[in-house]
């Protein structure tokens, strides 16, 4: 139903699926007001997998309805040589990762 859930968490989904602006809509329509989203997504070109390209531009607009902001921004290279660490991983396997930047987002519905 409508005004639902206290909060909505997504962690790197946002940017597979096919209209991210329904999705974004939905998640405003299930959220009660004052309640938050949390999310991840990752911005990169374009995939078969992944086929929307965000921007911060995107994520604004499609949640529009929300006092959001940015609270982590980092390159796929920071986040996974962070992980390699912390998780005594081989750091070089990620190098394929520059290009992408991954922004974990906070937002209250207004």
């Amino acid at each position: 139903p409508d005004a639902s859930f206290d909060s909505v968490i997504s962690v790197n989904a946002l940017d597979h699926v096919d209209d991210f602006g329904q999705v974004a809509s939905e998640m405003h329509r299930v959220v009660k007001p004052g309640g938050s989203i949390d999310f991840e997504v990752e911005y990169h070109a374009p995939t078969v997998p992944e086929p929307i390209e965000m921007t911060d531009e995107k994520v604004l607009e499609a949640f529009h309805g929300f006092e959001l902001k940015p609270v982590i921004s980092r390159t796929g290279h920071e986040m996974f040589e962070t992980l390699a660490s912390r998780f005594d991983l081989i750091p070089n396997q990620f190098e394929r990762f520059g290009k992408e930047r991954f922004v974990t987002w906070h937002g209250i519905k207004i």
